[in-house]
């Protein structure tokens, strides 16, 4: 599979995981400018810019470890646009990696990941 198409099938299973733990999707693959937030999901009053790394089990250092601090800054950026169309609501930065194991997938979520100036908290 080539990476454009195991960084989708990683977008749809993390949609998928978060679904099932009662986010909604407001939008996919969503432009703001020259960025790209693969998710803009709702949960409860909050509004979450989910980033999705997806690796295979040979990756060095795994999925986490690909969301460097230029990407977390222009993620924190694009969310400025998000504050204007959701006035009032709050807004966190979530992380999830679809790792391949050695038996099965594994997915982990990140929580309020990185702050608004683009730090890991």
């Amino acid at each position: 599979m080539d990476r454009r198409a195991t960084g989708a099938a990683g977008e749809r299973l993390a949609e998928w995981f978060l679904a099932r733990r009662g986010y909604r999707t407001l939008e996919r693959n969503a432009r703001v400018g020259r960025f790209e937030v693969d998710l803009v999901m709702e949960k409860g009053e909050e509004i979450v810019l989910v980033e999705v790394k997806t690796r295979g089990v040979a990756s060095w250092g795994g999925a986490v470890r690909a969301l460097g601090a230029a990407q977390r800054a222009r993620l924190a950026q694009a969310a400025s646009v998000y504050a204007a169309r959701f006035p009032g609501r709050d807004l966190r930065f979530d992380v999830v990696t679809v790792e391949e194991g050695a038996e099965r997938l594994v997915i982990e979520h990140l929580p309020d990941a990185f702050g608004a100036d683009g730090l890991p908290r």
